[in-house]
């Protein structure tokens, strides 16, 4: 179980130190990384046992995400990768996420990458998530979108172990109700000596990426916000090429490991979107966050730079060339 690349050559820090001695226990205590199986990554698996809450921790503090560093209290209803309702979102026994329950208020994230985050029983959606990441909530069930892929090896969307990726129906799990105190007599020791319990643990590298996958994410988000979520609508491409310059930096930073520097410059453009970080209202540059244009899935312009889709296969409806900025919608090919 690795620390994370911030680590360096000494033990983490404290949060770090706590994050690893809770999951490495949670396996004494005879939970998997799915809970009950061994499926990494859910976005349904609020738990220190999931491996993509690892992402969180940068430099010793939550980033961009809140889940807190506890074995998840509730079973969250299966989300059917084949089948996703996104006006359904998250729920417990059919029932829609409230304040009254544990999760609520949560966050995890999900892939595909670039990885994205949700919100448990978001209000500002009415409890909806946006799972293709479209900018709209899409009635009716969305084609299959493997959910725990987040890009890197220990969290590939590959459920069984045979090397091909799957679409499964993703299990929560409540922790707390199901742990095995006497843990001598779990089948995994044997002469307390841990037997193969699982397939390796989260590596330094695989946190790197899933941190720059949810900084991706980020970027892609702030450039589908209309220009009428800018204080200036006119300056609204200029505003989305700084933000995207500003995260650029962000994961260069993080791909050296220098993450205090990381940090730092998180910081300085969440000033620049959210008055209480910047200290003056009047230096934001976001003032309606919440508005975000839809966008099909498969044609941004991030996806399209990664080669996901060509400029060609993707016509933009708003006359650009298709090889400009990354503030552009654009328009799902015809079939």
């Amino acid at each position: 179980m690795g620390l994370g690349p911030d680590a360096g050559e000494g033990n983490g820090t404290e949060l770090q130190q706590a994050w690893v001695f809770m999951h490495e226990l949670g396996h004494n205590l005879g939970l998997a990384h799915g809970g009950a199986d061994s499926i990494r990554c859910k976005p349904n698996y609020l738990s220190v046992m999931n491996y993509s809450f690892s992402t969180k921790i940068i430099a010793g503090r939550p980033i961009l995400t809140y889940t807190p560093l506890d074995y998840s209290r509730e079973a969250l209803d299966p989300l059917d990768e084949t089948a996703l309702d996104e006006t359904v979102g998250f729920t417990v026994g059919g029932m829609p996420v409230t304040l009254l329950n544990p999760s609520y208020l949560l966050t995890a994230p999900f892939g595909p990458r670039p990885i994205h985050v949700a919100t448990v029983g978001d209000p500002f959606q009415n409890g909806a998530i946006d799972w293709n990441s479209s900018g709209a909530i899409e009635a009716g069930k969305l084609p299959p979108r493997n959910l725990n892929n987040l890009g890197v090896s220990a969290c590939n969307g590959d459920d069984d172990g045979d090397g091909v990726e799957d679409f499964t129906a993703l299990a929560g799990f409540n922790d707390w109700a199901s742990l095995k105190y006497n843990f001598r007599g779990s089948k995994h020791f044997d002469d307390f000596q841990q037997l193969d319990f699982e397939s390796r643990e989260v590596t330094n590298f695989d946190i790197r990426e899933m941190r720059i996958g949810i900084i991706e994410a980020f970027d892609e988000t702030i450039q589908d916000l209309p220009d009428s979520a800018f204080d200036i609508a006119t300056s609204a491409t200029q505003r989305k090429q700084d933000f995207h310059n500003a995260l650029l930096g962000v994961t260069a930073f993080l791909k050296v490991d220098d993450v205090q520097s990381a940090v730092s410059a998180l910081f300085r453009i969440r000033g620049r979107m959210d008055r209480l970080a910047g200290g003056e209202p009047s230096d934001d540059w976001i003032v309606k966050y919440r508005s975000r244009n839809p966008r099909p899935d498969g044609c941004s312009a991030p996806r399209i730079a990664a080669g996901r889709r060509t400029a060609a296969e993707c016509k933009r409806w708003d006359g650009s060339d298709g090889r400009g900025g990354r503030n552009r919608q654009i328009e799902r090919p015809a079939e």
